[in-house]
């Protein structure tokens, strides 16, 4: 797996209950390789705090989908290999690019809106 890889694994949700959603591996192959971790962030069709999204459309993918998705940057997780279910493809450099700089602002109060 690779920084911009989609991926679909099992989120915890707050009601305790898994749900599988894709997601997007935002951290460097460099951490992996020191700690065996991937951070991601959760991908939805829900566009739901949208302060913390980023709208990705069919075009932002480097594979066929006909569906509009948001990036929730709020949402980071960090996964390991078994928890990833499998690899759809990846995203294209400018969506991505947009997904880290909401995760500065939102997450760590970097750069402006």
């Amino acid at each position: 797996m690779n920084q911009r890889d989609v991926v679909f694994l099992n989120y915890l949700l707050p009601n305790g209950q898994f749900k599988p959603h894709p997601a997007v591996i935002v951290s460097t192959a460099e951490l992996y390789e020191a700690e065996g971790v991937y951070y991601v962030v959760m991908l939805s069709t829900k566009a739901h705090n949208p302060d913390f999204m980023v709208t990705l459309t069919p075009d932002s993918f480097n594979y066929p989908t006909d569906t509009n998705s948001f990036a929730k940057c709020q949402l980071l997780l960090q996964v390991s290999d078994y928890d990833i279910i499998k690899r759809f493809g990846s995203l294209k450099a400018q969506p991505f690019k947009e997904i880290i700089d909401r995760i500065n602002e939102a997450v760590f109060g970097l750069g402006s809106k």
